[in-house]
């Protein structure tokens, strides 16, 4: 009985073991895509434009960028802008 025992103490040590690592994953990914540059590419098929940007540079956002990204989803009907949330 105490090698089973052993057995399921080894066992639970490794699946809290994967368990705490897989956890942990999504915050260092977190932390790399916020420090990294955020980069959209669009392509407009009613006008046909296309626009790459880069819209946020670490933690801050580009204010031309964003700009660039309303022209391109603008309402082509009207040629109106809006901002995007």
């Amino acid at each position: 009985m105490a090698s089973g025992l052993s057995y399921l103490k080894q066992h639970f040590y490794r699946v809290a073991g994967v368990a705490l690592l897989a956890s942990a994953m999504p915050l260092a990914a977190q932390t790399s895509s916020q420090e990294a540059d955020q980069t959209l590419s669009l392509h407009n098929l009613h006008t046909g434009e296309t626009l790459t940007v880069t819209y946020k540079k670490g933690d801050r956002y580009l204010p031309e960028a964003l700009t660039q990204i309303n022209h391109i989803l603008r309402d082509h009907r009207r040629d109106e802008v809006n901002t995007i949330n």
